[in-house]
């Protein structure tokens, strides 16, 4: 009996830190964003492909030095959409420029939130980039730096621009920087990432824009990685203490008494 007594603190403990990390469930906001242009049009459209609605939901889009922001919807359910369309000046361009969309929103208790796309257009006879890049995701808690790999496939240096997009739940550190890529060559960096405000469970996406000029044309690459925001270790969580603190009391309550049912 006095092993019953003494194993039912932790018996207790255990079955509610179980609940604790394991039942809840959260809901979803996902954000789906196309972006394009259509003569002088620029065309927006969001679509919550969550299973929780969305509200105080709006978009802005940096297009070619300019800023473009929709209006604002107060609430956003599960496949409902905001549409946006913004005339843009005629221009004479040649090459593929990024349109870089960032949709604001909060969820029903009213925590912000961002999202961050980034969609080429082409104008012209645009060319595909003689650069390739790739960036290496994976798991973040505080901080971790990602692994940018650019190549030049083409016999000739280029001077490149290079511009890391987040959501503002994160920060990425020198986000835009100059660098020249060598004939053929091959460059490796590093890009340092921040988890700033980004609730444990979530999947963020970061872009490395890589843009040059070459003749008078404009060229734009794109490389991109998911990076999955881990939960705290346990024993950095409140809630594991205060559940610890309870199953030692239990024990030492059953303890005494067991001592006093002796004496």
């Amino acid at each position: 009996m006095t092993t019953r007594r003494t194993l039912l603190p932790l018996l207790v403990f255990a079955c509610a830190w179980t609940v604790l990390t394991f039942t809840s469930r959260a809901a979803t906001i996902s954000m789906h964003v196309t972006c394009a242009v259509t003569e002088t049009y620029l065309i927006l459209e969001v679509v919550n492909r969550g299973d929780e609605p969305a509200q105080n939901v709006s978009a802005e889009v940096a297009f070619l030095d300019r800023l473009y922001n929709s209006p604002s919807r107060g609430r956003l359910g599960p496949g409902e959409w905001l549409r946006a369309t913004f005339p843009i000046a005629k221009r004479e361009l040649t090459g593929t420029y990024p349109a870089v969309v960032t949709v604001y929103f909060e969820d029903l208790n009213a925590y912000p939130f961002s999202s961050v796309t980034v969609h080429p257009v082409a104008f012209g006879a645009a060319r595909v980039p003689r650069i390739f890049g790739t960036l290496e995701g994976g798991r973040l808690r505080k901080k971790k730096d990602l692994k940018l790999r650019i190549r030049n496939h083409s016999a000739s240096q280029i001077d490149l621009r290079c511009r890391v997009m987040v959501a503002r739940e994160m920060l990425a550190d020198n986000p835009e920087r100059e660098l020249v890529l060598p004939a053929n060559g091959l460059l490796t960096l590093e890009v340092p990432l921040e988890n700033f405000s980004v609730l444990p469970g979530s999947t963020y996406p970061v872009y490395v824009l890589l843009e040059y000029d070459e003749n008078g044309e404009h060229f734009c690459a794109i490389a991109s990685a998911s990076v999955n925001v881990e939960r705290a270790l346990p024993l950095m969580s409140v809630g594991f203490w205060v559940l610890l603190l309870v199953a030692v009391s239990g024990i030492g309550l059953a303890f005494l008494k067991s001592r006093a049912k002796h004496c």
